[in-house]
């Protein structure tokens, strides 16, 4: 490998100490969150054997987001990045010990997870998009693809490292060593946002408008409205993120419903998922244009990987497969967040960047409630058919519509 490719991939690392800071502890504490993920999931699994009851954490998770993630946007051009992470990472990691003492006294049950995850989504409507504003703070703009792209790699290195660790851990101590694992993790980040050297940040461009929040929202809604740049890959976005980019739900059907996996397993299978979405993050980072095509291709890509996942019918297949749909999942996901900042005017950028994670991740009830109906009425391989021919179908309508 020529020092040339590892300094052009890892250039936002080499050149910024704050950003150094950052990415190493959210390295460890994306494991923490990857490991409590798939204990949370696996325990009602366990419990109550239903793709619904699944979809039901996803909701509690992303329900606040949903309902306060485009109106809580402006109020956060008036926080500042570091400290406002400190103190959601601080909430997230009370959360976490409050799940591994339940767990050590037996005491857990379905409405303490939907309970905290419920909490911990009211802690994401701050934390995503103020972490977005905090990476583009410690680099300058020319990095930013990188840095989001670096980003990217560390949920989805996590993704690979958590399950598989996740799985080891459910296995063989239980589910509260998992929750008590990722409550220790949070205090890497929270260490690291204290000796972030301030001075060193860039800022970022603000509205400076009078307008109330509502008429913002509306400012910029219209404006994505009015950019065809913007407007189709948004469009894109929408249908590929209702039914597809909800792995949470995804991942269980796949495991517990197509396969009927143990504990170990079901880590395996989502960590192979995570090694592939890590790659992606990878080729990501290298690339140096943001190609729209290339976005499609991803978007199409992740479409066929579902509707092969669905006739798979064993565990090496199927994992093999989902390294590729990982692959495609975040080439797709990092590729559209740089193309959406690097075409929107600089004091719009806050809110763009607030509606692209609103619809990444505020559209997931609906899609899990979704999902969780096609595995209860057509089982589980429609319930991933159906999400791939969306995929598909959607990413051409996007191609052909740019060409036009």
């Amino acid at each position: 490998m020529s020092t040339t490719y590892l300094s052009k991939t890892f250039s936002s690392l080499i050149r910024h100490r704050n950003y150094r800071l950052l990415f190493f502890s959210l390295s460890i504490s994306q494991v923490g969150t990857s490991i409590q993920d798939i204990a949370q999931s696996w325990v009602i699994l366990e419990k109550t054997h239903s793709a619904q009851a699944i979809a039901l954490l996803t909701a509690c998770l992303f329900t606040p987001y949903a309902l306060l993630g485009l109106i809580s946007a402006p109020l956060l051009e008036k926080l500042n990045p570091r400290k406002t992470m400190i103190i959601c990472q601080s909430l997230s990691m009370l959360s976490a010990i409050a799940l591994s003492l339940l767990c050590f006294t037996g005491k857990i049950g379905l409405f303490h997870l939907y309970l905290f995850a419920l909490l911990r989504g009211f802690v994401v409507v701050i934390n995503n998009p103020i972490r977005q504003l905090l990476i583009r703070q410690c680099v300058e703009r020319s990095q930013v693809p990188n840095a989001i792209a670096l980003n990217t790699s560390v949920f989805n290195l996590a993704k690979v490292l958590g399950p598989a660790i996740g799985g080891l851990l459910l296995a063989g101590m239980g589910a509260a060593y998992c929750f008590l694992f990722n409550a220790i993790s949070f205090a890497f980040v929270i260490y690291s946002l204290f000796i972030m050297q301030e001075q060193e940040l860039y800022p970022y461009a603000s509205n400076k408008s009078k307008q109330s929040l509502l008429s913002r929202i509306g400012t910029a809604l219209g404006y994505v409205f009015k950019s065809r740049q913007l407007l189709t890959p948004f469009a894109v976005l929408f249908l590929v993120s209702l039914l597809c980019i909800n792995f949470s739900v995804i991942l269980p059907i796949i495991s517990g419903m197509l396969l009927q996996t143990n504990a170990k397993e079901f880590g395996y299978i989502n960590a192979l998922f995570g090694l592939g979405a890590f790659v992606g993050a990878i080729v990501s980072a290298y690339l140096s244009k943001v190609s729209f095509n290339f976005m499609m291709v991803s978007a199409a890509g992740m479409g066929i990987m579902f509707i092969l996942l669905a006739m798979a019918g064993n565990i090496w297949l199927t994992g093999s497969l989902l390294i590729v749909t990982g692959y495609f999942y975040t080439t797709y996901t990092t590729v559209t967040s740089a193309y959406i900042q690097l075409r929107s005017e600089e004091e719009y950028q806050v809110n763009t960047i607030a509606l692209y994670t609103y619809i990444l991740t505020g559209i997931n009830p609906v899609g899990a409630f979704l999902i969780g109906f096609l595995e209860k009425t057509g089982g589980a391989a429609t319930a991933l058919i159906i999400p791939g021919i969306v995929a598909l179908l959607s990413s051409l309508c996007g191609y052909f519509a740019n060409k036009s």
